[in-house]
């Protein structure tokens, strides 16, 4: 009678997932307009954002053989979300919002990182050491990114080749 179990339990056991997560902080302020307390006041934070990828598989091949994702693909790709619309910013300007609480920081982030074809599983929003926040769509199915956008892995590493390029030349002119 075991056996059957066994043979169920250890095709289960074999589905393979991985996660990796990279932090980003940024410093900004916010105010939200209709709170009915102290955070309809003028303030500012020490954000820390944390995103997450997942997936079932790593790359086979090439210099990124045995990895979900690079963190400095990552990095491309956050970086200039964080420099252009979180940091030092005040954040009801930059996301033209007059509540942005962690949640919708969390949900916008998501949605763009999800519009440029990162393969996005979850976005978390420490707003202070103690308050957090994580959005998940509910239907985070790993690398739905690629196939809502109609695109392949190859094609994302093309465009994140891309962004490697424009950051390095970035960095070059500061």
């Amino acid at each position: 009678m075991h056996g059957p179990l066994i043979l169920l339990y250890n095709s289960i056991r074999k589905k393979k997932m991985y996660t990796i997560r990279k932090q980003f902080k940024f410093e900004a302020s916010h105010q939200l307009m209709d709170h009915d307390g102290k955070c309809a006041r003028l303030h500012g934070h020490s954000w820390v954002m944390w995103v997450e990828v997942r997936g079932d598989s790593l790359f086979t091949d090439g210099p990124k053989r045995n990895m979900l994702m690079d963190y400095a693909d990552l990095k491309i790709a956050v970086k200039p979300l964080v420099s252009e619309f979180l940091d030092h910013h005040h954040l009801n300007d930059t996301l033209s919002v007059d509540m942005p609480t962690s949640e919708y920081i969390a949900e916008w982030a998501y949605d763009k990182l999800f519009a440029i074809g990162v393969p996005i599983f979850a976005i978390e929003i420490e707003e202070t050491c103690t308050s957090m926040c994580r959005f998940e769509p509910e239907s985070s199915d790993p690398g739905i990114a690629f196939v809502e956008h109609g695109g392949t892995l190859e094609q994302f590493n093309n465009e994140m080749e891309k962004m490697r390029q424009m950051y390095r030349q970035t960095k070059g002119s500061e």
